[in-house]
């Protein structure tokens, strides 16, 4: 195995995947802080924000607050072109994850789920779903990169979107009703949506447009 004295250098042999596949993750987390503030504000509006809905959610802002602070100093003189490139990327995939939500609305309301609290489920999926591919993403990065240098523990484990997982999953459980039974897995609709997402992400065209929206591709 060929040794590396930077990740330069592991971007430079791999044909930019250190890049691409890091970028895919800083994207994937700015939609889940997107449609987070999104399920937060919609629920703040309703009748649901008490008791431990009203917990929830308030750990869920805190712990988005506390994401995006750390990946502000992370990110440091770089913010600016970072912001550029999730801009850019989420002109292309961003209206394939509406329709995933859109698509997981409408099975809710097959189900006899409408109104106010099938828009906060519907959101309450998406994160689920883009949290969940965050971390695809994140474990994708070490098996990819861990085939041309050594890797002792994940370098993107720190963008890792666990906790706000967790309280979603949580949240998803207390707002549905016990008679709303619906299993996303097995909705071939819902398989296709998220496919959709998926095919577009790795698209070199939208790493490419994305790039050259800051100048790095030059």
């Amino acid at each position: 195995m060929k040794k590396y004295s930077s990740w330069d250098e592991i971007d430079k042999d791999t044909g930019g995947l250190v890049t691409s596949l890091t970028y895919i993750v800083l994207f994937i987390n700015d939609q889940v802080y997107n449609f987070e503030m999104q399920l937060s504000d919609h629920i703040k509006g309703c009748g649901f924000y008490r008791q431990k809905i009203k917990m929830l959610v308030n750990k869920m802002d805190r712990q988005m607050a506390a994401y995006n602070k750390q990946i502000s100093l992370t990110a440091g003189a770089n913010v600016e072109a970072m912001a550029l490139i999730t801009q850019s990327m989420e002109d292309d995939i961003k209206p394939h994850i509406d329709r995933y939500g859109f698509t997981v609305s409408q099975a809710l309301h097959n189900a006899g789920c409408h109104g106010d609290l099938n828009k906060a489920i519907s959101i309450c999926f998406t994160v689920d779903m883009l949290c969940q591919t965050s971390k695809i993403a994140i474990r994708d990065f070490f098996t990819s990169i861990s085939k041309y240098v050594p890797l002792a523990c994940n370098p993107l484990e720190y963008l890792s979107m666990d906790k706000i997982l967790h309280l979603v999953i949580e949240l998803t459980d207390v707002l549905t009703p016990k008679e709303i039974h619906m299993n996303l897995n097995e909705l071939p609709e819902i398989t296709t949506a998220y496919q959709a997402i998926a095919n577009n992400m790795l698209k070199t065209e939208v790493f490419e447009k994305a790039f050259e929206s800051c100048e790095i591709g030059e």
